[in-house]
């Protein structure tokens, strides 16, 4: 299997750069990424004989048809991700249509395997804080954020291609811990709390290290497991207890005090005017305060029970990553 030909789609992303190290260091030597970048010199393995990379968009079919036809398996870790709500349409036409058109080619090209890097926002909440599992039923709620519906509908693509005969499995990752790519997803939080933060949320939610999550699609990709998703999160955290954590591993001053339900809501409102006139992206929308006030938490025994290894525990994550950052900001 180490020789044969693994697509890996947003493998220069946050997530897919990690999956496709992982390939590296466990011997593959016929790897490509297929990516609206293309290659990223900032990557490690921008020179690596083993990869290729080609510039290309799942929402088109051309070149996407000719890459998947190349290929024996696939990790699919492309997807657009926003909590702007103007951003929907963009999102569905990514995360929905491109993972059809994804599994959909993948089914009349034979590929013996696909891993879906899905997420923990497509399972969806509820205004009940009871732990998020794999066997949790998507409810329509003002929670689920508009990435979160997009994420489920692909979700519903990937099963209606696996009762059609494809072979695979799904990762629901909850937040994403890495480095390198700090302006990208959810590594921006870095920014954030790095600059200073006043206030913080009194939600939680789940986090995992993307070295995890990479480790786990490598486990399943190689594995005979079909038909089955997996959460990953390493552990459930109080937003006060991150943003305090990372403050303090970055040597940044860390919030005190909740932010009131007034201030967010006025915040918010402030952002969604600033988008309309100016059209840079809101630094907070309804969305975003409204999923990091939610207690979330996620209940992780399935993916601990698969065999492919252990979490790395909260505190190493936050650690190394805040430093890496600190590093970076103050080079």
């Amino acid at each position: 299997m180490k020789d044969e030909h693994i697509l890996v789609t947003g493998g220069t992303g946050v997530l897919g750069m990690y999956i496709v190290e992982a390939l590296l260091e466990d011997g593959f030597t016929d790897i490509e990424i297929f990516s609206r970048s293309g290659s990223n010199d900032r990557l490690s393995f921008a020179n690596n004989p083993y990869v290729t990379f080609t510039k290309g968009d799942i929402q088109e079919l051309h070149p996407l048809t000719e890459v998947v036809d190349r290929s024996d398996y696939i990790i699919h870790a492309a997807a657009t991700v926003s909590f702007n709500p103007k951003n929907f349409d963009l999102m569905h036409s990514v995360n929905v249509a491109g993972t059809a058109n994804v599994v959909n080619i993948a089914l009349e090209s034979n590929v013996k395997k696909l891993i879906h890097i899905s997420s923990i926002a497509a399972i969806g909440r509820n205004e009940k804080s009871h732990p998020i599992s794999e066997k949790t039923v998507w409810s329509n709620s003002k929670y689920n954020s508009y990435y979160g519906i997009t994420k489920y509908l692909a979700e519903q693509e990937v099963w209606r291609a696996h009762h059609e005969g494809l072979n695979l499995a799904i990762i629901n990752p909850s937040l994403i811990f890495g480095g390198k790519l700090w302006d990208q997803s959810s590594l921006q939080i870095f920014h954030k709390v790095y600059n200073g933060l006043p206030y913080y949320t009194t939600g939680s939610t789940g986090i995992v290290d993307a070295t995890d999550v990479a480790k786990m699609a490598l486990f399943l990709l190689q594995s005979d497991i079909n038909g089955e998703r997996y959460i990953a999160s390493a552990g459930n955290i109080s937003y006060k207890n991150l943003f305090q954590k990372m403050a303090t591993f970055m040597g940044r001053k860390a919030p005190q005090k909740p932010a009131p339900k007034w201030m967010m809501s006025l915040f918010w409102r402030i952002e969604k005017v600033r988008n309309l006139l100016t059209g840079k992206e809101p630094i907070i929308t309804r969305e975003t305060v409204r999923s990091s006030s939610h207690m979330s938490f996620y209940d992780n025994q399935k993916s601990q029970e698969l065999g492919w290894g252990e979490y790395r525990g909260l505190e190493k994550t936050l650690e190394e990553y805040c430093l890496e950052y600190k590093t970076f900001r103050e080079k």
